[in-house]
């Protein structure tokens, strides 16, 4: 996923690539696991119907895991365009 984000940016402005991928790949990943928590109580019940194992749907989990996420994916993509201006200036070779 974000291998894809960087090669359809990179065109524009390749930090602002390496940013955005870095922001998507925490954001997909925290939504993945965000939809993974939230269908739990439709998934697994007991027999008086309450939830057994996380007791909250997809309408407190998904706000409650992207909004954080939202600061860590930009405190991500600041340190991958550090690490990847420490790259360029090293001229440390990769292939893309």
């Amino acid at each position: 996923m974000a291998v894809g984000v960087y090669r359809l940016a990179r065109d524009w402005q390749e930090e602002l690539a390496v940013a955005l991928a870095a922001w998507c790949a925490v954001m997909v990943s925290a939504a993945l696991v965000a939809v993974v928590l939230g269908l739990q109580p439709w998934l697994v019940q007991r027999a008086d119907g309450s939830s057994l194992f996380f007791p909250f749907g997809l309408a407190v989990v998904l706000p409650a895991i992207l909004l954080p996420h939202v600061l860590v994916g930009l405190g991500e993509a600041v340190l991958a365009v550090l690490v990847w201006r420490l790259a360029r200036a090293r001229h440390w070779r990769w292939s893309t």
